[in-house]
């Protein structure tokens, strides 16, 4: 977890929700509707940054979004395996974040399941 910096340059200003609405609708990948659940998470999120003194873009990685998801879950008494929508939406605000220059850390994929698999099929042409 990374706190928020003490040195007022080091720290980004935070997209606005017009910002996140038109980076997109320029990227055209996120429906209205979604876009209306993603703020509300990403509303959540921002809340849970500013509680635990945590700097929001430095916090938008997939283990980021995890310790996001397991403590929304644990204070809501959820199962943090139904808040996939929390990941997208704080994956969709680390794009953001990319475009407007903000630097946040690369989003990690989740690794292939099944290397060898993986390995065979490329073999085999």
């Amino acid at each position: 977890m990374q706190r928020q910096s003490s040195d007022p340059i080091a720290t980004t200003v935070a997209p606005s929700t017009e910002d996140i609405l038109r980076i997109w609708r320029a990227d055209r990948c996120i429906r209205d509707s979604t876009a209306a659940l993603y703020l509300q998470w990403i509303t959540r999120f921002r809340a849970y940054a500013v509680k635990q003194e945590l700097d929001e873009s430095a916090e938008l990685s997939l283990e980021g979004a995890h310790r996001f998801i397991a403590w929304y879950a644990r204070h809501r008494r959820l199962d943090p395996r139904r808040l996939g929508a929390a990941r997208n939406a704080l994956h969709a605000l680390n794009r953001v974040h990319q475009v407007m220059g903000c630097n946040p850390p690369t989003w990690q994929a989740p690794a292939a399941r099944n290397a060898s698999r993986v390995g065979a099929s490329e073999g085999v042409r």
